[in-house]
């Protein structure tokens, strides 16, 4: 009889963390995967042309970094330019660099991924907070550097979210009203759950730009642009525990949570304690 009571409640215990796993993977919808696009070309002032899919021309495709540069024979010009993408370990990040001498230059990084708040009962409004850094810098001739940060309604296409940064000494007034940094730290923003958001992520910097002329001339500068954005559910939100974020593949978000302790380290706490007890009814007694 107490070998059938170990049993039950073993099995018990066993049907519970099942339960705690499952909930953790759980996800309402399939969420589309993420879309890398990089590039990263030295002694170009513009990014080449490209006829089909958005992307689909890019010389960079996934996480990592493009990086390139050249040098005339002579050593009289050079150029770099540096392309980087991340969706992990930590958060999504994109950054551009473009350097010449005597040159031309141009980078471009950017990332649509998608998340979801999943959770609740129909469409409930759920607040999240958000936190990024987003940064602009260009100096010498010709150069111009920005980013962007947009939270979209993937079935509306209504836009519920939009920072950008912006540097240029192409034309001084290119960039009015527009600040060369901006830094949310908890910044609400209401969502609904169970409804799929795309998150943009961009940054380009270029030297040697001209917009409107055929030809360029040569020049000597620097451009960089940088965007990282997190976001963590608010802890003020009812019925907090019935809520998780999810998101693309590959994507991770490591902003704060409201609990010290997460679901996953209670479960594997569960499970150690399990285990240590079973070992303790199987030693033979003395």
């Amino acid at each position: 009889m107490n070998a059938i009571r170990r049993i039950t409640g073993l099995l018990a215990s066993i049907g519970f963390i099942a339960g705690c796993l499952m909930d953790d993977n759980a996800v309402a919808t399939t969420i589309p995967a993420a879309i890398y696009i990089g590039d990263a070309y030295p002694g170009s002032y513009l990014l080449p042309a490209c006829i089909g899919a958005p992307g689909s021309c890019a010389q960079l495709r996934a996480p990592g970094t493009d990086l390139d540069s050249s040098i005339s024979p002579d050593g009289f010009s050079s150029s770099m330019a540096e392309a980087t993408m991340s969706g992990s370990p930590f958060i999504p990040e994109v950054t551009a660099h473009a350097n010449a001498g005597n040159d031309a230059s141009v980078a471009s990084a950017q990332i649509l991924y998608y998340m979801e708040i999943t959770g609740g009962a129909g469409t409930s409004p759920v607040t999240l907070d958000v936190s990024a850094s987003g940064s602009a810098s260009a100096s010498g001739g010709g150069a111009a550097g920005g980013g962007a940060f947009e939270i979209q309604d993937n079935t509306t296409n209504a836009v519920l979210g939009d920072w950008t940064t912006c540097a240029s000494t192409i034309f001084p007034g290119a960039c009015d009203g527009v600040g060369t940094t901006f830094n949310l730290v908890g910044q609400p923003l209401t969502l609904n759950s169970n409804t799929l958001y795309a998150v943009l992520i961009s940054a380009t910097a270029s030297v040697g730009g001209c917009p409107g002329f055929i030809s360029c001339p040569l020049q000597t500068g620097d451009a960089q642009a940088a965007v990282d954005p997190s976001f963590v559910i608010d802890p003020s939100t009812p019925d907090l525990s019935q809520y998780s974020l999810n998101f693309s593949a590959g994507i991770e978000n490591t902003a704060p949570t409201p609990s010290s302790v997460s679901e996953p380290a209670t479960c594997t706490l569960l499970v150690m304690a399990i285990a240590m007890l079973a070992a303790s009814r199987a030693r033979p007694r003395p």
